[in-house]
C-alpha cells in the first residue's frame, strides 16, 4: 500500500488581526477578546503508531531470500538515465560489478532479506495488557479442532513480482503468491485471524485494506538527517528481467505474532507467540463454517 504531500492550513488569526488586538487598550478591549474570540480547538492526539503484526515468516527458506536477493542486486546497481544519456540502466549494468561500484539512488528501498514475511494484520499495542490480547487472540482465530488437524505444513508458492504504486514507477515492490489453493488457504487464514482481533476490540490498522498476500522487497525508507533523500518511487525499468522471479515454495506450519522494533540487522523479528494453523482444505472448509456456507 504514491502519495503527495498534504499542504499546511492557516491556524489562527491573522497577523494584521493579531496586531490590533495587541493595540487595544484598557480592560474593555480585555473583556472584548475574551468574549469575541472563539476559542482555541486543541490539535487531536495522533492515533499510535502500529508496532505489532500477525504474520508467516518466511525467510527460513532459502529460496525466497535469494529471489529477494536477485532482485534487490539489480535495484542496487540501477541509475536512470539523465537528459543527457548518462548514466546506466539495470539491462546494461554489469552485475558483478556491483560490489565494486557505489550502490545507486534505490538501494536505500531494499529491506532486509532476513526479514521476509507475509503480513496478515498490523496492531498498534500501546500496553503489555494490549499484547497480551493480541496473543490471546491468535489464540482463539483457530478453533481446538483446527489445531489438531494441523500435523501437515503447507507449502505455499511465492513467484513473480507485484508492485503498488503507479503505472511507471512503483512505491513497493514485492513477490507475489498466485492463484490456487494455497493462496486461498492464506487468505482463509488472514480473514480468520482479523475476525478474531475485531472480536476481541483490538484495531487491525488494515481492517479498511483488501487481503493482498505479498512479500516486500523494496519500500520507501524511513527518512534520516543527515543524510541525501531517496527517490520517492523506483522505475520499473529498475527491475529488469525479474519479473517473472521464482522464489520457491515455503513451508508455513504456523502464524506468529511479531514486535516490529528490536529486530537486528540479518536478523528475524522478535516472535512474541506463533500458533499452529490447519493446512489446506482443513482452513477453508472452518471457515465456510464459519460463514454458514
Amino acid at each position: 500500500m504514491a502519495s503527495s504531500a498534504a499542504r499546511g492550513e492557516r491556524a489562527g488569526p491573522s497577523v494584521a488581526a493579531a496586531q490590533d488586538d495587541i493595540d487595544s487598550k484598557g480592560a474593555q478591549g480585555a473583556a472584548g477578546r475574551e468574549e469575541g474570540a472563539a476559542p482555541r480547538e486543541e490539535k487531536p492526539k495522533p492515533p499510535p503508531r502500529p508496532n505489532y503484526f500477525y504474520a508467516v515468516q518466511l525467510s527460513h527458506e532459502p529460496t525466497v531470500r535469494q529471489a529477494i536477493e536477485g532482485v534487490q542486486t539489480s535495484l542496487r546497481a540501477y541509475r536512470p538515465r539523465d537528459e543527457s544519456g548518462n548514466g546506466a540502466s539495470a539491462g546494461s549494468e554489469d552485475p558483478s560489478d556491483c560490489d565494486a561500484c557505489e550502490p545507486g539512488p534505490y538501494a536505500p528501498f531494499c529491506v532486509d532479506p532476513a526479514s521476509a514475511h507475509i503480513t496478515l494484520a498490523v496492531m498498534a499495542l500501546e500496553t503489555e495488557a494490549h499484547v497480551e490480547g493480541a496473543r490471546r487472540a491468535l489464540e482463539a482465530a483457530f478453533s481446538a479442532s483446527d489445531t489438531e488437524r494441523a500435523t501437515d505444513t503447507v507449502s505455499l508458492p511465492v513467484r513473480g513480482l507485484g508492485t503498488f504504486g503507479g503505472r511507471e514507477a512503483a512505491r513497493v515492490v514485492f513477490l507475489e503468491v498466485p492463484e490456487g489453493p494455497e493462496r486461498e488457504w492464506l487468505e482463509e487464514v488472514a480473514f480468520k485471524v482479523r475476525e478474531s482481533l475485531l472480536a476481541s476490540d483490538i484495531a487491525d490498522t488494515m481492517k479498511d485494506q483488501a487481503f493482498v498476500p505479498h512479500c516486500t522487497i523494496a519500500k520507501p525508507p524511513p527518512p534520516r538527517r543527515g543524510r541525501r533523500r531517496p527517490p520517492k518511487s523506483i522505475p520499473k525499468a529498475a527491475l529488469g528481467e525479474h519479473w517473472e522471479v521464482d522464489g520457491g515454495r515455503a513451508a508455513i506450519a504456523t502464524v506468529q505474532l511479531c514486535r516490529m522494533s528490536g529486530r537486528r540487522p540479518g536478523g528475524y523479528y522478535h516472535v512474541v507467540t506463533e500458533v499452529r494453523v490447519p493446512g489446506v482444505g482443513a482452513a477453508q472448509a472452518g471457515g465456510e463454517a464459519a460463514q454458514g456456507v
